[in-house]
């Protein structure tokens, strides 16, 4: 299950790089703009660069410098930027750390962060607890619109239940229904009106 997260962290790059009225091709002129964004304090452009700072997208690479966006714009409250947090510290650090990251994405809407508590309590983790990712796993496939990442959820949640027993099943969805109370209805974190 290793191989998933990474696919899912490619994803979230792909959706939060199709932002509208931002830009984020590597041109002067739009990194000029980006940057002055950011001046500004626009949680977004934070992002943005923070996020081509840690890829070296545009040809410069600043970790650093990039985290320190990145925290800025998680202060603020951007969900991406929490979530991307996440991630750093998932890789550089804990899935302990990170987990507190996830979760604060998940509760502003931004599905993404579901998927990875699941992923955090699978098989192989430190902190394995088959129920809950059982039940963060139902969380993300409920609320998942594309065909084709549904079927992929569904078949962790199949891969769960056939390694979990009787037991394990029944909590698996006592946690379900208590997630899908507290995240059910939250709304999908959208960026642009």
């Amino acid at each position: 299950m290793k191989i998933y997260p990474a696919f899912f962290f490619l994803l979230l790059f792909l959706l939060n790089c199709a932002h509208a009225q931002l830009p984020r091709d590597c041109s002067d002129a739009s990194q000029k703009l980006l940057e002055a964004e950011v001046q500004q304090g626009n949680p977004k452009a934070q992002y943005l660069l923070g996020t081509q700072l840690l890829t070296g997208q545009c040809g410069r690479k600043d970790s650093d410098e990039g985290v320190k966006l990145e925290t800025k714009s998680a202060e603020s409250g951007y969900p991406p930027a929490i979530h991307i947090l996440g991630v750093i510290l998932r890789k550089e650090r804990s899935i302990q750390e990170a987990v507190p990251f996830f979760l604060g994405a998940a509760q502003k809407g931004f599905r993404l962060a579901e998927v990875d508590l699941a992923f955090a309590y699978g098989e192989g983790s430190p902190i394995k607890n088959l129920p809950l990712s059982y039940a963060w796993f139902s969380v993300a496939e409920s609320h998942e619109e594309k065909a084709e990442l549904k079927q992929f959820l569904a078949s962790n949640l199949k891969m769960l239940a056939g390694k979990m027993g009787d037991a394990d099943m029944e909590k698996a969805n006592q946690l379900k229904e208590k997630l899908l109370s507290d995240f059910g209805s939250i709304p999908r974190f959208k960026d642009d009106p």
